[in-house]
């Protein structure tokens, strides 16, 4: 009798605790491999001699090594001296199956002083590169080759949006390896949840700026935007599971580990994502008039959403695109394009030059704040029903997917 009263008391101590505040610390122990790769641009090390950097770089011993270039790789962790939020790299014999590496580990621009260089694998090669204050700590991006097609494709993309004229002579594929995720499961919720180093120093959780990224249980990441459903850690941060709502409580500075307790208000709003219906927004013309999202939705289309301004030089690099898109497939696409805060000079100004002939109208803060719109160009594809497509898709995407639609 004794006996079955501890352990009734045990069972009711432990019931109890659980119904309170249940903390869960969920382990992040694998880096997420994104889907989505940018580009490391080689450029000759002609152009790097000659520029005003050029003449303070100490080079390794490239007597022996054909076909030397430059890059520079996004890193905001190190002493601000040589190069601001970036790590010089030189690549020797960049055009063979394994070239060679030099990273400006300290950011001096002395090549002697670092270790030797790091050679490519058959697939690809990781950089680790250290946060200067906390050694320990460190982003790993990683480098894979393009094959002749891959480069084939990709080479107008990147003279016309990245060097825009800039002489280069290779590039390679990079993936910043700054995603670590793990599961867990809630009641009805199962759940991948991971933290993104966004600011690229090694560290998981400065606060306004790295963020929580969820997803499909063992699966994929729904975005790293807050468009696509990541939030912003801060001092109280909260995100949405299926059923759930979740308040996040620690983050590990290394991304090893999160803490979370269930949120004890569940009301969460949900934060607008990918697959939901867009709101009836409403805004005004340029003639004044006053209108709605819905009234663009006829069942029949999809509904091309174009955010722009004046200042923003993207927004003049996609008219083109947005021409093409007005004028060859509006019986596929509803085009509306709404300015970002500016006066109607400066928007008449952007219209007449480009005679754009399509609807223009003016955001407003509902919907700069509802949908994100807090870089430009952002561009949102809604379904002929009214549901979010992509958060933020460019124009040239989309003229390659418009036989899909």
């Amino acid at each position: 009798m004794k006996y079955y009263l501890i352990l009734t008391l045990c069972l009711f101590i432990v019931s109890c605790s659980n119904q309170g505040e249940d903390y869960l610390r969920i382990d992040l122990d694998t880096t997420y491999d994104s889907p989505n790769r940018g580009f490391l641009i080689l450029y000759p090390i002609t152009e790097m001699e000659d520029s005003s950097i050029g003449a303070k770089i100490n080079f390794p011993n490239l007597s022996e090594v054909p076909d030397t270039a430059f890059a520079q790789i996004y890193f905001t962790g190190k002493n601000q001296s040589a190069i601001k939020d970036g790590v010089l790299i030189l690549v020797g014999d960049y055009s063979s199956e394994s070239p060679q590496f030099w990273v400006d580990y300290d950011n001096d621009l002395d090549f002697s002083d670092n270790n030797e260089s790091l050679q490519f694998s058959e697939e690809f090669i990781d950089i680790s590169i250290p946060n200067a204050e906390e050694p320990s700590l460190s982003h790993t991006i990683r480098f894979h080759k393009p094959d002749s097609a891959q480069k084939a494709q990709n080479k107008p993309a990147i003279e016309q949006f990245i060097t825009r004229g800039k002489p280069f002579v290779d590039f390679y594929f990079d993936q910043r390896r700054n995603i670590k995720v793990g599961d867990f499961v809630y009641k009805q919720d199962s759940i991948r949840i991971g933290i993104m180093d966004y600011n690229v120093n090694g560290k998981y959780n400065d606060l306004d700026s790295d963020r929580i990224v969820i997803g499909t249980y063992e699966g994929i990441i729904n975005g790293t935007e807050e468009a696509s459903g990541a939030v912003v850690l801060d001092s109280t941060t909260y995100f949405h599971g299926n059923n759930y709502g979740f308040e996040v409580t620690d983050v590990a500075v290394d991304g090893s580990s999160i803490s979370i307790k269930p949120a004890l208000n569940n009301n969460i709003k949900k934060r607008i994502t990918e697959g939901q219906p867009i709101s009836n927004y409403t805004f005004k013309l340029l003639s004044g008039e006053e209108t709605s999202m819905y009234d663009f939705l006829d069942g029949q289309r999809y509904f091309y959403i174009n955010f722009w301004a004046n200042w923003c030089a993207g927004c003049h690099q996609e008219v083109d695109d947005l021409k093409n898109i007005h004028s060859n497939y509006s019986d596929k696409i509803t085009l509306i394009s709404l300015n970002y805060n500016e006066n109607i000079e400066k928007i008449e100004s952007f219209l007449d030059k480009y005679q754009i002939s399509w609807v223009n109208g003016h955001s407003t803060s509902q919907i700069n704040e509802e949908l994100f719109i807090y870089g430009l160009p952002r561009n949102i594809l809604i379904d002929p029903s009214g549901k979010i497509v992509e958060m933020n898709i460019h124009p040239s995407v989309l003229l390659n997917r418009v036989d899909q639609l």
